[in-house]
């Protein structure tokens, strides 16, 4: 048996319950990670900073040939641009959530985390927000 090293980021995707939500594609399982972030406006160079980091840790644990249940699968990131603006970060959560996505990494900031949790909550959908520190979130 193959012992799989991954990153931070890999292991809280990896634990956010993801199996059950992954489909099927003809190689294996193909398991979409959503990534919530600002990739235009100001703040523009720390959201692709973000989807930059998110994309060098599943191109990682890709190279690792993962297996779930004995099949192998693939991951996949799917980026949306929230803008940092709370009503956008809401139609990002539901795009990611209408798009099947395992888990979520992101949004950038307390004030796009806390609109958008509420749209991953009652989906059932993990959400790991690394920066948003504000107790509301928190």
């Amino acid at each position: 048996m193959k012992t799989v090293k991954i990153s931070a980021l890999s292991a809280a995707i990896l634990l956010s319950g993801f199996a059950s939500t992954a489909t099927w594609a003809a190689d294996g399982e193909t398991v979409v990670i959503g990534l919530a972030g600002p990739l235009t406006g100001p703040s523009a160079r720390i959201g692709k900073d973000l989807e930059n980091g998110a994309q060098l840790a599943i191109d990682d644990i890709n190279k690792q040939h993962p297996t779930i249940g004995g099949k192998a699968v693939t991951f996949k990131l799917q980026s949306e641009d929230d803008q940092s603006d709370p009503r956008t970060a809401v139609a990002v959560a539901q795009r990611l959530v209408d798009s099947g996505v395992a888990g979520v990494v992101g949004h950038w900031n307390t004030g796009t985390s806390i609109p958008a949790a509420r749209v991953y909550h009652d989906a059932g959908i993990a959400q790991v927000a690394l920066v948003a520190t504000g107790h509301a979130y928190t």
